[in-house]
């Protein structure tokens, strides 16, 4: 499993898995009225999640799927 641990950011930022294999560049927010914490894809070399906009329940929740032959863990922290 690759994991890309990504944490709440003023600005974007890019974010790395352990091997460098893959990157997210994203601006990682929490909005306080639904009380939820959200990944804005700006780029990566994840097609599936490239400029898209991931939903985390909390600010300890990962999502996980499956890339090419890989798993694919993005966890927040």
């Amino acid at each position: 499993m690759k994991n890309i641990k990504l944490h709440l950011t003023d600005s974007t930022q890019t974010f790395y898995s352990e091997n460098r294999t893959y990157f997210i560049k994203a601006y990682v927010y929490h909005d306080i009225i639904s009380d939820q914490c959200f990944a804005e894809i700006v780029d990566s070399n994840i097609e599936s999640i490239n400029h898209h906009e991931l939903t985390f329940r909390n600010s300890n929740s990962a999502l996980k799927f499956k890339f090419k032959q890989d798993l694919i863990q993005i966890l927040l922290t």
